[in-house]
């Protein structure tokens, strides 16, 4: 029983924690696209990041052709995220009053879209978006779900950080906010390998 105890201890004692920075706001004014989220920001192959869902994420249902994925957090290796990319995309469901999140990925040119769980607003949760061993990982530190993507192929130095983006085609009819705080450390609750 004492083995078991030390060995569990050990175990959990070697688990790193990711060490989260500075909050930051992002916001979708009414009516547009894009958001103020920084453009082409260059970072490892990873992104730890916390994420808030605030009130402001309610959005009024939209036509089907107007209807899509909104973009949360990703990485792209080059220019064009539309061949190559990663990303969490998220959507408001009206008629549970949460939030659904999604993998949101290109892979050569071809995009997929798995929507994986659902969170209530005004909550924090933890994602992950990195690349390792020729395949794309997305996951949550919450739930312990996610999805691995074999992407062969896009080894890089630096990626590009792909921020809040509000679409498909519609775009809110008020101002959308989400708060971030990057992890400043490598390390996450769950094992990519």
């Amino acid at each position: 029983m004492k083995i078991i105890f030390f060995i569990s201890l050990f175990i959990l004692s070697s688990c790193e924690i990711v060490d989260y920075g500075e909050l930051n706001i992002y916001c979708v004014p009414a009516n547009e696209h894009y958001s103020d989220f920084p453009k082409l920001m260059q970072t490892e192959k990873e992104i730890y990041v916390k994420i808030f869902f605030h009130e402001s994420c309610r959005y009024a249902p939209q036509l089907e052709d107007k209807s899509g994925w909104n973009k949360l957090i990703g990485l792209m290796p080059g220019w064009d995220p539309h061949i190559n990319s990663a990303r969490w995309a998220w959507r408001y469901d009206h008629e549970y009053d949460l939030i659904k999140l999604a993998t949101y990925t290109y892979i050569d040119g071809t995009r997929n879209i798995e929507y994986i769980f659902s969170v209530p607003l005004q909550k924090w949760i933890e994602l992950y978006v990195g690349y390792n061993d020729n395949r794309w990982f997305l996951l949550t530190g919450e739930n312990e779900l996610g999805k691995n993507i074999l992407a062969p192929g896009l080894k890089r130095d630096k990626y590009y950080i792909l921020g809040l983006y509000f679409g498909g085609n519609g775009t809110p009819e008020h101002q959308i906010c989400v708060s971030y705080i990057f992890g400043e450390e490598k390390g996450f609750r769950i094992n990519t390998d």
